[in-house]
């Protein structure tokens, strides 16, 4: 019991100290992955949409935008939809619309400038597309994802992380000391060996090689 403890305890202390280190950076990872995964959604979708989306909000008609917006929020991962017009001001949104999500600040072309908030239902990713077309720039297509899924999913990588140094210890230990007391076996058995038979003669072959320079000083 003595040696399990012995090889045990520093082993699972370590691997601890390494588990501790690791899950933080395996978190972050994670969650950036998903940020970029969204940011590839939202603008898949914003360039889906684009030239449909300009037809609907040039013509300023706001039931035929909330149907437009109705339909698009059918994808199962969107939690809400609006549209900040040249003014900064939000012209249309869908039911769930956030009010703490406000307007840009700066239009950009280059791609979907994007921002996690975090919200009482739980974090959001917030990405803004610039809807425009004959050369006209009608305003800003706000997506909002609900990104509830990414928590769920990053306590589930926590525990498999953690599972998995708690076995690798299991497994490491079970190793160490199976050597350990296998060696300490053929020690003692050949000491034991030595003392029973005096100045016999012991094959090399049966002795352990810790001991061949006792077998030689006994000879």
């Amino acid at each position: 019991m003595r040696l399990f403890l012995r090889f045990v305890i520093p082993l699972f202390l370590a691997i601890g100290v390494i588990a501790y280190a690791v899950v933080p950076l395996v978190d972050t990872l994670t969650f950036q992955w998903f940020v970029n995964d969204l940011d590839l959604r939202s603008k898949l979708i914003s360039s889906t949409v684009d030239d449909s989306l300009f037809n609907v909000i040039d013509e300023r008609s706001k039931t035929k935008v909330q149907s437009f917006f109705n339909r698009v929020m059918q994808d199962q991962r969107l939690y809400a939809l609006g549209f900040c017009d040249t003014s900064k001001r939000l012209t249309y949104r869908t039911e769930k619309f956030p009010e703490t999500i406000q307007c840009p600040e700066e239009e950009s072309t280059d791609g979907v400038p994007s921002k996690v908030m975090e919200d009482p239902t739980g974090p959001l990713h917030v990405a803004y597309h610039t809807v425009q077309g004959t050369g006209r720039v009608l305003g800003q297509f706000v997506l909002v994802h609900d990104m509830s899924f990414i928590e769920s999913r990053s306590s589930a990588t926590k525990r498999y992380i953690f599972l998995l140094f708690i076995i690798l210890g299991i497994v490491v230990a079970a190793v160490t000391v199976g050597i350990a007391q296998f060696s300490w076996w053929g020690w003692v058995s050949g000491t034991r060996a030595l003392l029973r038979g005096g100045v016999r003669y012991i094959p090399p072959s049966r002795t352990t090689p810790a001991l061949l320079p006792i077998v030689r000083d006994v000879r």
